[in-house]
């Protein structure tokens, strides 16, 4: 699996999050990543140390308001 698209742009995810008040939230990761982060998580590990935030970061984050 090339982890990209048949243009050869990475495969996105979005994940969504509501913050209040009519807004949510929406960052996107990109599948190589995702996968990468996965295999790091395996006990015995050489990173298995690392924290979320030092792998796990979105591409871009975009913070969407409530209409009306």
């Amino acid at each position: 699996m090339t982890m990209s698209t048949n243009d050869g742009q990475p495969i996105m995810f979005a994940e969504w999050g509501y913050l209040g008040k009519g807004k949510f939230q929406r960052p996107d990761f990109r599948l190589d990543s995702l996968t990468q982060r996965s295999s790091l998580k395996q006990e015995g590990s050489l990173f298995s140390h690392l924290g979320k935030h030092e792998i796990f970061t979105p591409v871009r984050t975009y913070t969407i308001p409530r209409k009306g």
